[in-house]
């Protein structure tokens, strides 16, 4: 299958499967999945992961986002950031990146894998755990264009299949923490501003009633109504408003 094929396992009676047919099923769904988050949304942070100081802490809070490649990147419970990472970068200000990781899990045990087998062939499950990453802040920093993605990635859509190997990464800025050495009561904070948030594609929102719409984006280039809301003239459809 070419890289950029669309492509299903076929089955039938009697069919001798392979490793490999297994191995296809799931990388299709997986990257129809991603294909959708990318398709039908922009990229970003869905849900809580929140930067938070507390009791001369720094913490990342639950939640999940979506990376430019339409992984999930879902951390399930709370993360305390290191504190030594602001002496390990020497920088006082520290962008917090949340990053695509899997991780090899459920070993085999003796008996059901081949003799020699080593890297993946050794484990049952992949355990999907993003990575938080600390850096000195870029200058600029682009949280909607990550130092580390290729810039031929930068506008990586649909058509293409999005890569499951975690050395293709694409961090989501979860925002900034900062040290006050000269503070000891309060010695971090953090600054949540730029964080990037999933957002919907589409050009219109119609109400399942089909008697409202609210226009995003215009369809002729010299249309001057890039955001419109339409609703029932009341004299021509009263019905519309009982």
């Amino acid at each position: 299958m070419s890289n950029n094929g669309i492509a299903r396992v076929h089955y039938f009676e009697r069919q001798f499967l392979r490793t490999q047919d297994f191995a296809d099923e799931q990388a299709y769904h997986i990257a129809m999945r991603r294909r959708h988050n990318i398709a039908h949304h922009t990229w970003g942070i869905v849900h809580g992961l929140e930067l938070v100081a507390e009791e001369g802490n720094l913490f990342v809070q639950p939640g999940m986002a979506v990376d430019g490649y339409g992984r999930e990147l879902i951390l399930a419970e709370r993360q305390p950031l290191s504190a030594a990472a602001f002496v390990e970068k020497g920088s006082d200000v520290l962008d917090v990146w949340l990053v695509y990781n899997r991780v090899g899990s459920d070993v085999a045990p003796r008996g059901y894998v081949g003799c020699g087998a080593d890297g993946d062939a050794g484990f049952y499950r992949w355990q999907e755990q993003p990575l938080v990453r600390l850096a000195k802040p870029e200058d600029p920093t682009n949280p909607r264009q990550p130092e580390s993605v290729p810039v031929g990635d930068l506008d990586f859509d649909p058509s293409r299949t999005p890569p499951d190997d975690p050395q293709e990464d694409w961090p989501v800025f979860l925002g900034r923490v900062l040290r006050d050495p000269a503070n000891p009561d309060q010695p971090y904070s953090v600054d949540l501003a730029d964080r990037p948030y999933v957002g919907l594609v589409g050009e219109a929102v119609v109400a399942p009633s089909g008697r409202a719409r609210v226009q995003i984006g215009a369809e002729q280039e010299a249309d001057p109504w890039r955001f419109a809301v339409f609703v029932p003239d009341p004299e021509a459809h009263p019905e519309a408003y009982p």
